[in-house]
């Protein structure tokens, strides 16, 4: 039996602080990754025996549903986002028409990558996809009571509409491929998918009612930004040949036992997978990604679940070792694809990273899955074919007076999709939604 989502979830919940995921993958003996799988148990600091109650020792054997696993304590850094404010120039931070998939996104004040194209299901138009925390500037939150989610309940849409986040005079919702020039606007934010926090039940930390299982954005693209023959295709892999489409959840979930290759572009840290380098999913889980909000460690990180971390090896290196830098700062809103049946097919978006793992530099990268991508944000892959495009859309922007709101709301037949709690005169606090009217 492989472990879901489901029972990963459940031996997260009350686990002990220095633990921030719990995973299904790969046993690491004396320094080396093995081809055993177990339940992992990724902690902040390995600990000796004397040091633990006895509450915190993890059972080397876990009996679920009449099979028993082994596990394995993994020391690895809390992951974060990996978006950046600086690099080196690369093939992907040119500037670029058309469009490709790796290409540099830059917003914020900040850079990170542009996914791949794909099908908007709403409007039949082409969009951009990439992570919500690549774009969406300073309101990555879900509307909340500012009651149970304190100091970062001013992280929201205030900078949005009241008074529009500013740096270097580039605003939300603008998307660039360059912040130091003008004439660099590739879109704009088209939709979110807004994270839940962690103290999002009456004050309280709750896994099953602060779940995420995916940071991703959708912008919109000119149609002066794209070709059929040429935007679908990733930037610096020559095997992508036709366009991907997407994996399916069976598919996704074969990784560990496949050990599909995969590959992947960023800004950061370019093409990989091709020549010498390989990468493979290490584990599935659930855990904890620390996105800069103010507070303790429960309420300064997003709980997710269904995520999928990668790892790096080479021909050059001995077995059971990784390679530095699979992901680094400014790769986050990476495709990762792999083939199957020799059909390459659309795995997820990298979004996060550790800064440290197997005495390694930026060693550990995690996924947000397509299957839970397409199905939140409604997108579908796009074969090439002629479609169209946003060119100059209109923004509709909806305020309610009341907070722990719903992702959408439907108002005279259209869908507002929510961007984040939106801060007026004498500290109150309503939800703010916006919509694209597209004009096509």
């Amino acid at each position: 039996m492989v472990l879901d989502s489901k029972h990963l979830n459940n031996l997260f919940i009350n686990t002990d602080d220095n633990i921030h995921g719990v995973m299904y993958g790969y046993k690491i003996v004396n320094g080396l990754i093995t081809n055993e799988l177990c339940i992992q148990y990724n902690v902040l600091k390995k600990k000796e025996l004397s040091e633990l109650s006895a509450n915190q020792v993890i059972p080397k054997h876990i009996e679920i549903e009449g099979v028993i696993y082994k596990t394995d304590v993994i020391e690895v850094d809390l992951p974060i986002p990996v978006c950046s404010i600086s690099g080196d120039p690369t093939e992907n931070q040119i500037f670029r028409r058309p469009v490709l998939g790796g290409c540099q996104l830059a917003a914020c004040g900040g850079y990170g990558t542009m996914g791949f194209v794909a099908l908007d299901n709403y409007d039949n138009s082409l969009v951009g996809v990439t992570n919500l925390h690549v774009i969406g500037c300073a309101a990555p939150y879900q509307s909340q009571d500012l009651n149970y989610v304190g100091t970062y309940g001013n992280f929201g849409a205030q900078y949005w509409f009241n008074n529009p986040f500013s740096l270097n005079n580039y605003t939300w919702p603008f998307v660039y491929q360059n912040l130091s020039q003008s004439n660099r606007l590739l879109g704009f934010v088209k939709r979110s998918y807004m994270l839940s926090p962690n103290l999002c039940s009456g004050g309280t930390f709750s896994v099953d009612k602060c779940i995420n299982y995916i940071d991703a954005a959708l912008l919109t693209l000119p149609s002066s930004a794209i070709t059929n023959s040429d935007s679908w295709k990733q930037i610096g892999l020559t095997g992508l040949t036709t366009p991907p489409t997407f994996a399916s959840t069976a598919e996704i979930d074969s990784l560990l036992s496949s050990k599909n290759p995969m590959y992947s572009t960023g800004r950061t840290t370019g093409a990989k997978g091709e020549g010498s380098t390989q990468i493979y999913a290490f584990s599935f889980g659930a855990g904890y990604v620390g996105y800069p909000v103010p507070g303790n460690k429960k309420s300064s990180v997003s709980y997710f679940n269904d995520l999928i971390s990668i790892v790096a090896s080479g021909s050059s290196i001995p077995a059971g070792t990784i390679c530095s830098d699979v992901v680094r700062p400014g790769d986050s809103g990476s495709m990762i694809y792999a083939f199957f049946d020799g059909m390459p097919k659309i795995i997820g978006l990298i979004f996060a990273a550790a800064s440290s793992f197997m005495n390694e530099n930026w060693a550990l990268g995690l996924v947000c899955r397509i299957d839970r991508i397409s199905s939140l944000l409604n997108i579908s892959p796009w074969t090439g074919d002629s479609r169209n495009c946003i060119d100059n859309p209109t923004t509709l922007v909806h305020q309610v007076p009341y907070l722990d709101t719903p992702r959408t709301i439907s108002l005279s037949g259209n869908t507002y999709w929510q961007a984040g709690t939106y801060n007026i005169p004498v500290n109150k606090n309503m939800g703010t939604y916006y919509k694209f009217i597209p004009n096509l």
